[in-house]
């Protein structure tokens, strides 16, 4: 799932991760089938389904996004929107020392 690019000068190494696209939050899903075209449901972390503490029920919030997830022939799977249009990413930089 994870897209990995590497600056070859530095040594730092960028991880394109996918977000919700209506707060930003990560996205969950369970996609156990490694066969390609296989698809499963995809939520929003902060989606009521999703489990997580809840340390101040006042401050909560819900975010409704629903959207799915399929698995391509090289391996990778792809997060969609219900509208079929794949979900924004998000850049984690990672720094790895030079080998």
């Amino acid at each position: 799932m994870k897209r990995a690019y590497v600056n070859k000068v530095t040594g730092e190494r960028y991880e394109l991760v996918p977000m919700c696209p209506m707060c930003r939050a990560p996205i969950y899903w369970s996609l156990i089938s490694g066969k390609p075209g296989a698809s499963a449901p995809a939520h929003c972390a902060n989606n009521g389904s999703a489990t997580r503490i809840i340390i101040d029920p006042r401050n909560i919030f819900i975010c409704d996004w629903e959207g799915t997830v399929v698995r391509m022939p090289d391996g990778d799977v792809r997060v969609y929107n219900e509208d079929n249009r794949l979900v924004p990413h998000r850049v984690v930089r990672k720094r790895y020392p030079l080998p």
